[in-house]
């Protein structure tokens, strides 16, 4: 029975892979997708720097390479990587000149170990819950004020942002559908979170991750309309 399902997965995924390949509505130029890359990396260097503020180790996040998805292709491969389980989230809504989305998504692996590294004493008196929801939504908010800024400076004003919030769901409900007649591809990126000893600590990080993998993963989606006002924006930044 799980062969015929993983099977029936693959398939679903082959055939979406294939039909969005020979999609015509919008492809990326190897210069406009390594302007993207430079804008969140950048951000994404800021939230590991304030991340570590925060914890008694060194938390470093490093992004893959962007993948383009469209909003099927993400929800078969978050439905392959998940499953049907429900799964905590952090979520950014931005709206004005441009519209997006962004999600950051905590595999249970991942949401387990930022748990341990960074709740505070006092926040571990808490039920898990509620550590797991304060500890993850204080990431996230970290992690989008890092990449805010980065995109704040490459468009220089017209948008506006509420706090990200924690949100929990299925996979489907976390993937935005888009109104777009053409939906623009999501950008996606799989981010790796790696915990070491900070300077004078080695004895104590041992003793707490001995035995342990300090490498987690979690996942980062970003759906934005007109992708193409976007990337004009950045490119004029960081092609220069």
């Amino acid at each position: 029975m799980k062969e015929e399902t993983a099977e029936k997965i693959q398939n679903t995924t082959d055939k979406l892979r294939s039909e969005y390949l020979n999609d015509t509505t919008m492809k990326l130029t190897s210069t406009q997708k390594t302007a993207i890359q430079k804008l969140f990396e950048n951000g994404v260097e800021r939230a590991a720097t304030m991340l570590n503020y925060l914890t008694e180790t060194s938390v470093s996040l490093q992004l893959s390479p962007l993948q383009l998805m469209s909003q099927e292709q993400l929800q078969v491969y978050l439905h392959q990587r998940i499953g049907e389980n429900s799964v905590s989230a952090v979520r950014l809504v931005i709206k004005g000149e441009l519209s997006a989305i962004g999600t950051l998504l905590f595999p249970a692996d991942a949401s387990e170990k930022l748990v341990q590294v960074i709740a505070t004493e006092q926040r571990r008196k808490l039920d898990l819950d509620a550590v797991t929801k304060q500890t993850l939504n204080e990431v996230g908010n970290i992690f989008f004020n890092g990449v805010m800024g980065s995109i704040s400076y490459a468009i220089r004003g017209g948008i506006t942002y509420m706090a990200p919030r924690y949100v929990e769901g299925k996979v489907d409900s976390l993937v935005a559908k888009s109104r777009a007649a053409k939906p623009s591809p999501i950008l996606f990126w799989h981010t790796a979170v790696k915990i070491e000893p900070k300077s004078g600590n080695l004895l104590s990080f041992i003793e707490k991750f001995r035995g342990r993998d300090r490498s987690k993963e979690i996942l980062f989606f970003f759906q934005i309309e007109p992708l193409e006002m976007f990337i004009k924006a950045i490119e004029k930044v960081y092609n220069n």
